[in-house]
């Protein structure tokens, strides 16, 4: 799984960040917000009081609650913008970012650097994939904008039909 290429004292500083007595506010777009609104649904699940910035429910954040930002780039105005707004307001930013030197993953009390792998072949792709694979990585994502992307999907499942 992805999760082992973060490093663990950053999830280590986040997780001191978040109190079951306080709200926790989630903000993503795109992919990363989908994978935003999927880490929501896991802490309401474990009891915490978590709101989706978007939603029409969700109250306005305050002073001391805690605002889980998401962006692969750190660079999403509407993410970025919201989490700067919400810092002014006194609430506790953790951010989750590939790019722990861009705008979100400056200010955030605490980051998380997610690794993210490109390639820019189908070639590319694939040895990165089989790299991360054969090192242990135990899941991955894999993200095709090219026109080849069914035929590599296809020959990474073949080789990789029999392992669990």
């Amino acid at each position: 799984m992805l999760i082992s290429l973060v490093d663990g004292s950053q999830l280590e500083q986040a997780e001191k960040l978040i109190d079951k007595n306080k709200r926790i506010f989630i903000l993503g777009a795109g992919r990363s917000g989908l994978m935003a609104r999927g880490f929501a649904m896991r802490l309401v699940h474990i009891g915490d009081t978590v709101y989706v910035i978007g939603e029409t429910i969700t109250p306005s954040i305050k002073a001391g609650d805690v605002l889980v930002s998401v962006s692969g780039s750190g660079k999403t105005g509407s993410v970025l913008n919201p989490s700067k707004k919400a810092k002014e307001t006194g609430a506790v930013l953790i951010s989750v970012t590939s790019d722990q030197h861009s705008p979100l993953g400056q200010i955030g009390d605490a980051t998380i650097v997610v690794s993210v792998v490109r390639g820019e072949s189908k070639e590319i792709a694939y040895k990165t994939a089989i790299a991360c694979i054969k090192g242990g990585v135990k899941a991955i994502e894999l993200t095709f904008t090219a026109p080849s992307a069914d035929e590599l999907i296809k020959q990474l499942n073949e080789e990789f039909a029999n392992d669990s």
